[in-house]
């Protein structure tokens, strides 16, 4: 379980200057890339037959990366401003 929560962090940290480019500069990415990562997952996890940590964690965590990715660069304008309010 540790080996999964480490690659789980290792790989954040990997992904997380895919998810600021995402969010600076949408259209410099494919939000068809991360919407076949988001089916994947989803098929992953519908094979799940019994849940837990070690079966479930890395399709999850897979599932949110890329559902914030694809979501960053569909929506661009449901960005949110310095000020908390709503870009449009």
């Amino acid at each position: 379980m540790l080996a999964i929560a480490l690659s789980i962090i290792g790989d954040a940290m990997a992904a997380a200057p895919t998810v600021i480019k995402s969010y600076r500069h949408p259209e410099s990415e494919s939000a068809n890339a991360f919407l076949f990562g988001i089916l994947a997952s989803i098929l992953t996890l519908l094979t799940i037959h019994t849940w837990t940590f070690a079966n479930a964690a890395f399709a999850l965590y897979l599932l949110l990366c890329d559902g914030i990715i694809f979501t960053l660069v569909q929506f661009p304008r449901l960005r949110v401003n310095r000020r908390g309010r709503a870009e449009t």
